[in-house]
């Protein structure tokens, strides 16, 4: 593919000059619905994973609705002429699909319906999207089920972002300003709560009862009451 395409593909889909070599060479894949580059869209990048991991079905009708849409639009290759390239042809539907998916009014709601049947998003969940998704992300990246997450936070603060213990923990995951910076937003206060968890996870050899005693207490008092109640929550998010 010449530098030229690749760069226009970066700038139309948000693709870096390597990533268009990987999708010149198969090994990258592209969805049809191109949130990263809409400045409309309320998900953040990390969705994208989301959607790939747990969401291929769902996202694929929602693609394929799009596509209906977008038929009548797309431009004839065959009368292209021969100057055209495999590579130009393949840049010219890229570009035409973009412009027209572009212009669906309801591409956000499309992709959170599709989130939500595949289970990314709950509705019983009392968090709003952004902040589940914010959960999402940290439970993955430190290795922590996302229902105890669900459960630790129920117990800590009933969900209530604004919660502020007579000690002055505050937010979804009671966070003692003491020892963490105070004033975080939610998903940051949970995004450390996460991280704080997962280091207490690492401390005690993965046992996830000390983990949580640790979490509460500062380290593992042999108690287990805090950690059953989390764990007793955890069970109607699994």
């Amino acid at each position: 593919m010449k530098r030229e395409s690749k760069k226009l593909l970066d700038l139309r889909k948000g693709y870096t000059i390597d990533e268009v070599e990987d999708l010149a060479d198969g090994r990258l894949i592209k969805m049809s619905v191109p949130v990263q580059t809409q400045h409309r869209s309320r998900f953040k990048p990390t969705i994208i994973a989301a959607m790939v991991g747990v969401g291929c079905g769902a996202i694929a009708g929602v693609s394929l609705a799009l596509a209906a849409q977008a038929a009548t639009m797309v431009p004839d290759v065959s009368k292209m002429g021969p100057e055209m390239t495999p590579e130009s042809v393949q840049l010219v539907l890229e570009v035409a699909e973009e412009a027209q998916v572009s212009e669906n009014p309801m591409e956000a709601e499309l992709i959170e319906s599709a989130l939500v049947e595949q289970g990314y998003f709950r509705e019983d969940v009392p968090l709003s999207f952004e902040i589940q998704d914010a959960l999402h992300t940290a439970c993955d990246a430190n290795g922590i089920p996302y229902h105890v997450a669900l459960g630790l936070i129920e117990t800590e603060s009933d969900f209530n972002p604004d919660a502020l213990s007579t000690s002055g923990c505050y937010g979804l995951a009671q966070l003692n300003p003491e020892y963490f910076p105070s004033g975080l937003s939610p998903t940051e206060n949970i995004t450390t709560g996460m991280e704080f968890l997962a280091y207490q996870l690492d401390r005690y050899d993965g046992d996830m009862e000390a983990a949580l005693t640790a979490y509460n207490a500062g380290h593992d008092t042999g108690a287990r009451g805090y950690a059953t109640a989390v764990l007793e929550a955890s069970k109607k998010w699994s």
